[in-house]
């Protein structure tokens, strides 16, 4: 079954108003933080979003970061052997 976005637009009406009737300390409520917001972006731009993909984007993200770090510490750290030798190696010549 194929729906429209003024049938998208009511059902998400109506799930609100479920969630709104659990109260703000709604366990199901604090679940849901966010999603409204994506649901609504989704029926307006025609898009298929979910806070699901956006906390698999973000560890995603955040993997690459961490390589990323560990790659530049240990550059920095075999550049500052580097240094070390050269230092050691000018000091020599100088003597």
């Amino acid at each position: 079954m194929i729906t429209t976005k003024e049938q998208e637009r009511k059902a998400l009406a109506k799930i609100k108003e479920i969630m709104e009737s659990l109260g703000e300390n709604s366990y199901v409520g604090t679940a849901f933080e966010g999603c409204f917001e994506i649901a609504e972006e989704n029926i307006e731009y025609d898009f298929a979003d979910s806070m699901q993909a956006r906390l698999k984007e973000a560890r995603e993200e955040a993997n690459r970061s961490d390589e990323t770090a560990k790659t530049l510490y240990n550059e920095n750290e075999s550049l500052k052997k580097q240094v070390a030798r050269l230092e050691a190696q000018l000091e020599r010549e100088q003597e």
